[in-house]
């Protein structure tokens, strides 16, 4: 999965569906996601990433990392 390459963010961390008009605000783990996200990714590399970066438990990581994947698939802002 990946990025729709026309999604656009800010440093400041908005992102923008062009498609929709709609915008986002990215907290910074979701801004690392994302600028992952612009290359092909699964949802095991995100997870590994996240377990690197942050001293949180797994259930948590894999919590956070569902919903937020979700949200990017719901405003269709994913290509799978």
């Amino acid at each position: 999965m990946k990025i729709k390459s026309d999604c656009i963010v800010s440093p400041e961390g908005f992102l923008l569906n062009p498609r929709s008009g709609e915008s986002f605000s990215l907290n910074a783990s979701a801004m690392d996601l994302f600028s992952l996200l612009k290359t092909e990714q699964t949802e095991e590399s995100l997870l590994l990433y996240l377990q690197e970066m942050y001293d949180v438990d797994l259930p948590t990581l894999q919590a956070d990392l569902s919903d937020f994947l979700f949200l990017l698939r719901y405003k269709e802002l994913l290509d799978e």
